[in-house]
């Protein structure tokens, strides 16, 4: 009787027994030194390659076909063919609550366009024309949108002009009687 083990030898008891010698004239379990090599078919390896290939190809479909064209869907639905964006705020140019001032912005020819009607009164309609739009995609069905807030803390609100596939915001200024581009 070896009494004389190594760990990894070491036997393993179905049960827990209560008499400890045999316990010890259990043989000691085999362990393999390598593990068995697995046998799949040439078809099986082709089929899961033609399934990845394809769920890759349908991402890759999705990401540049579906989504933009589910984009162009929505905006057509909410914007209209022309993607022109209206607007209603007080901003303290002739304009009260009862009549604020009207704002329509747009995408003409890759130029962003702003429009304001004061108070509503259309003789003293004000355009503004931004710089060229960059970025790739198509410029003719862009969105701009716009925002009033105060930016810079004058209590005059600014109007945030937000164009679609531009990450950055681009601010007009109030100076109290109309906007501009560039901060007071």
């Amino acid at each position: 009787m070896n009494t004389r083990r190594h760990y990894q030898y070491a036997s393993i008891p179905a049960r827990a027994s209560k008499d400890r010698e045999t316990a010890d004239t259990e043989a000691p379990i085999e362990r393999p030194t390598e593990f068995p090599r697995i046998y799949m078919p040439r078809q099986a390896k082709a089929v899961i390659l033609l399934t990845m290939g394809g769920c890759g190809l349908l991402l890759l479909l999705l990401q540049l076909v579906i989504i933009p064209w589910w984009q162009g869907i929505t905006d057509q639905w909410e914007y209209g063919t022309s993607r022109t964006f209206q607007l209603d705020g007080v901003v303290g140019h002739q304009d009260s609550t009862a009549h604020p001032t009207h704002f329509l912005a747009f995408d003409l020819h890759g130029r962003v366009i702003v429009i304001e009607i004061p108070g509503g009164d259309t003789t003293k309609t004000r355009i503004y024309a931004g710089g060229a739009l960059i970025g790739s995609g198509d410029k003719e069905h862009r969105v701009i949108t716009l925002e009033i807030r105060d930016v810079n803390a004058d209590g005059k609100p600014d109007l945030i002009i937000h164009i679609e596939g531009v990450t950055t915001a681009q601010v007009m200024y109030n100076n109290g009687t109309a906007f501009q581009w560039n901060e007071p």
